[in-house]
């Protein structure tokens, strides 16, 4: 089942555990946790 979530803009996401860096929505909610495209890690929000 795929989920839609809401977001406002695209930022800049950084995984701390294989260092990749890609451009991805920032969601609308609280809590919200990024997984990393490369390696599923979290990602952190570094620049919106």
């Amino acid at each position: 089942m795929q989920v839609l979530i809401p977001t406002t803009t695209i930022g800049w996401w950084l995984c701390a555990d294989c260092g990749a860096e890609a451009p991805l929505p920032i969601p609308d909610i609280s809590g919200y946790v990024q997984p990393c495209p490369d390696c599923a890690a979290e990602m952190a929000l570094v620049c919106d």
